[in-house]
C-alpha cells in the first residue's frame, strides 16, 4: 500500500510532511459530512413554509498519523515544532493523499492531541476547521490539462476533447465539473475577454439564463475581464457603471455559453476557475 502523504499549501511554499518528517505517518484521513442549512419563510394564511436557498457551514477534516522518533529528544523536538507548524496567522490549504486532486481551505488555528505511547512514539490527531463549507480543485482551469492525473471529477476521470477553457469563437460550451453551481458572489471565477466591440457586448450563459451586458465600446487587446461580479479593465479600472450589473454563474456540467454585439469583429475568451464540491 502507497504511503499517504499530506501537504500544507501557503503563498509562499507547499510542504509536504511525509517527506519532510522522517518518522512522521499518515493513518487515516476523514472528512465530516456538509453541514448543510435551509432557511425558511412562514406566510400567514398560506400551508407549510417556503424554502429559501441552503447554505453550507464550515465542516471538519481529521487527520489522524502516528511519529515515531530516533529517541526521546527527537520526538520531543518534533512535537514542539508541530504545533508552531500547523498554527499560523493566516488561513491556507490542505491537501491529502486520498483525494489528491481536492484541496480544503483552512483555519490557521486547528487542534492537535497528543496520545503517548512510548518516549518516542505518539499518535496524533490533528482536526482541520475547513472555513468555506467546500473544497476545491487543486487546480484552477487554466492550468489543468488531460493529459495529467490532476484532471478528476466525482465521477471519474474525465477526457473529452471538448473541454476547454480559451475560445476564439462567439459561441461555444464550458464544462463546469463541480457538484455545484459556481456563483461569482460567493467562489472565484474569472472570465477574459479580448473583443473588437465597437458598440459594446453581450456575454449570456443560456443554460442558467444569467446575461451579462457592456454599453461602452472595446478594441482588442484592451485588457477586459469579469473578476468575480466586478467588471475590470486595464487590470485595475472598475467600469461596473457601464453594464447592466449582472453577473455569470456556471451550472454543474456543460453550460452554453455566446457572445454577441454590434459590429463585433473579434472574440476571444478565457475562463479561470476551480470546481468546488460539497
Amino acid at each position: 500500500m502507497a504511503r499517504k502523504w499530506l501537504q500544507m499549501i501557503t503563498d509562499e511554499r507547499t510542504k509536504d510532511f511525509t517527506t519532510e518528517h522522517e518518522g512522521l505517518y499518515i493513518q487515516t484521513i476523514e472528512k465530516t459530512t456538509p453541514n448543510g442549512e435551509t432557511d425558511s419563510i412562514e406566510i400567514k394564511g398560506v400551508d407549510g413554509v417556503r424554502p429559501t436557498s441552503s447554505s453550507y457551514k464550515p465542516f471538519e477534516l481529521v487527520i489522524d498519523m502516528t511519529f515515531r522518533g530516533k529517541d526521546k529528544q527527537d520526538t520531543d523536538l518534533f512535537l514542539f515544532k508541530l504545533n508552531s507548524i500547523f498554527s499560523q496567522r493566516e488561513p491556507y490549504y490542505i491537501r491529502h493523499s486520498d483525494l489528491p486532486d481536492i484541496k480544503y481551505f483552512v483555519e490557521p488555528t486547528p487542534d492537535i492531541d497528543y496520545e503517548y505511547i512510548t518516549p518516542r512514539d505518539y499518535d496524533i490527531t490533528v482536526t482541520f476547521t475547513c472555513a468555506r463549507g467546500y473544497s476545491e480543485s487543486y487546480r484552477t482551469t487554466n492550468q489543468m490539462s488531460l493529459s495529467d492525473g490532476l484532471w478528476q471529477f466525482e465521477e471519474g476521470l474525465k477526457a473529452d476533447d471538448e473541454i476547454k477553457y480559451v475560445h476564439e469563437d462567439w459561441g461555444y460550451r464550458i464544462w463546469n465539473g463541480s457538484n455545484d453551481t459556481i456563483n461569482p458572489f460567493h467562489h472565484s471565477l474569472t472570465i477574459k475577454l479580448n473583443l473588437d466591440a465597437p458598440e459594446g457586448f453581450t456575454l449570456k450563459n443560456r443554460t442558467t439564463g444569467d446575461t451579462f451586458e457592456y454599453y461602452e465600446s472595446l478594441k482588442r487587446n484592451t485588457g477586459f475581464k469579469i473578476q468575480d461580479i466586478y467588471p475590470i479593465i486595464n487590470l485595475s479600472d472598475n467600469v461596473g457603471r457601464y453594464t447592466n450589473f449582472e453577473w455569470i454563474t456556471l451550472a454543474p456540467g456543460w453550460n452554453d455559453i455566446e457572445i454577441t454585439g454590434r459590429n463585433l469583429s473579434y472574440v476571444k475568451s478565457e475562463w479561470i476557475f476551480n470546481f468546488i464540491f460539497k
